[in-house]
């Protein structure tokens, strides 16, 4: 992740959509110094874990 904690910080307080909103809060948790497994931050949104890894994989692939 490139992407500072505060520079993802602000993109979540900007961000319109609930779907955005998800995204950025796993980018912001992860990018914290202990951050929590993917399967404890896919209960705390309500997807499955495989759903946010395949979210990371479309992230760090540039999309």
């Amino acid at each position: 992740m490139q992407e500072s904690l505060d520079t993802l910080a602000e993109q979540l307080r900007q961000a319109k959509t609930a779907p955005a909103k998800e995204r950025l809060q796993v980018l912001y948790w992860l990018k914290q110094d202990h951050a929590p497994s993917i399967s404890t931050i896919a209960q705390a949104i309500g997807k499955h874990r495989s759903t946010v890894q395949t979210w990371l994989s479309k992230y760090r692939q540039g999309g």
